[in-house]
């Protein structure tokens, strides 16, 4: 029948309302489940980091036989597009370190790498003058980056000597 007035339950409540108390309680325990999760993130990464016996971490650092070398802070102009396809230019300011394997000193024939530093350093910048802002953009990039300047040390160098490059600094503005 329809006589203009809402569905009632049993109970005289209206069907509307029942719903609406679910979705009002099923809001709030989403947001108690988000704030949890939040918490318990946080609260973990205040955690100390710990390796167990058997783990290996995979970040390169100066072990027996490594050293670090800083090539110094590089900043090129960066090609880049807008939206309506003008061309502009950004900033790239990366600031790379090389670490490599401390033998390359002792059998470089008088050769130390801190001596191709200059040379490592225009080969960095010929190749970052290069790039476009895309080439930069995500993790990608960032690992397609580090490989082009990781390949360039190995080139400057002529030896398989260079092991990763550290950015300890990386801004695209």
């Amino acid at each position: 029948m329809a006589t203009g007035q809402p569905a009632t339950d049993q109970k005289g409540k209206g069907a509307g309302g029942r719903n609406r108390m679910r979705w009002v309680l099923l809001g709030a325990l989403a947001i108690l489940v988000v704030g949890i999760a939040a918490g318990a993130g946080i609260w973990r990464m205040q955690q100390p980091a710990t390796v167990s016996e058997g783990q290996t971490i995979s970040a390169a650092r100066p072990g027996n036989g490594q050293v670090l070398l800083p090539i110094g802070r590089i900043t090129v102009n960066v090609a880049a597009s807008g939206l309506t396809g003008d061309r502009r230019t950004r900033f790239l300011v990366i600031e790379p370190t090389l670490l490599y394997d401390a033998a390359f000193d002792a059998v470089a024939e008088g050769r130390k790498m801190a001596e191709l530093q200059p040379a490592l350093r225009d080969s960095f910048i010929e190749y970052l003058s290069q790039l476009h802002e895309d080439d930069a953009y995500g993790s990608a990039g960032l690992a397609d980056l580090r490989h082009e300047l990781l390949r360039r040390a190995r080139l400057v160098t002529a030896s398989e000597a260079p092991i990763s490059i550290l950015l300890q600094d990386f801004v695209l503005q």
